[in-house]
This record gives structure tokens, C-alpha cells and sequence, in this order.
């Protein structure tokens, strides 16, 4: 899964390269957003989910 993911943001990555010239992006700060807004939607379902539980009551 890691894996698929890396490749997958290494291409995106190549192809950020080839439309913007001077703009430097790098791999592990692609992913490093990725991995943010992952953990953010976790959040948000562990928010929602208490918030069921609340309104169950």
C-alpha cells in the first residue's frame, strides 16, 4: 500500500516538474500532506461518529 502510494505521488510529482519549470516540488512533501489530510479525515470520521452516538441517546 505504501508502495502504490509513493509510486503514485512520484509521478504526480514528475509530472508537477514538467508544467511548472523553477518550481521545485519534493516527494516527501507531498506525502508528508497526504499523510496530514489522511489523518484529518480520520478525525473527521471519529467526530462524526461521536457525534451519532450523541444524538442516539
Amino acid at each position: 500500500m505504501t508502495e502504490a502510494i509513493y509510486l503514485e505521488v512520484s509521478k504526480k510529482t514528475e509530472a508537477a516538474k514538467k508544467q511548472t519549470p523553477g518550481f521545485r516540488l519534493w516527494n516527501a512533501e507531498i506525502l508528508r500532506r497526504f499523510t496530514v489530510w489522511i489523518l484529518c479525515l480520520a478525525e473527521t470520521e471519529k467526530h462524526r461518529e461521536a457525534v451519532k452516538a450523541k444524538i442516539q441517546l
